[in-house]
């Protein structure tokens, strides 16, 4: 065992950690799409509406989508489905695709004047 006098080994190390957010076209998406890294991730917003839709891509390539919607609290319509699930005031959906195409395919029927980001 290795005792340190009047020293903590954690003392000196010091972390900054930098979170840059880069706005997309929506022209350059589909770009972005296919060099996303798994460390990297698209951020998807429409400022009129309370969803926000995440995009990541695993090790194998998988794209992950997660729609984030906050539930409205006088509506009690909310049904889960097999992909859903509800985070007390937020309701997520998950899907998943093989490639870029069915990704934009997916955006284009969910998604209005949005604001991307990738982080």
């Amino acid at each position: 065992m290795h005792h340190f006098k009047d020293k903590n080994l954690f003392s000196d190390l010091n972390t900054i950690i930098i979170i840059l957010n880069k706005k997309i076209d929506v022209d350059k998406l589909y770009d972005q799409l296919l060099d996303l890294d798994s460390d990297e991730g698209i951020r998807i917003e429409n400022p009129k509406s309370e969803k926000k839709i995440y995009i990541n891509r695993n090790l194998l390539g998988i794209y992950n989508i997660l729609i984030r919607t906050k539930k409205d609290k006088t509506d009690n319509k909310h049904k889960a489905k097999n992909n859903d699930i509800s985070d007390g005031d937020y309701l997520e959906e998950i899907h998943n695709y093989e490639n870029s195409s069915h990704v934009l395919e997916f955006l284009k029927q969910n998604v209005d004047k949005p604001c991307i980001w990738l982080y």
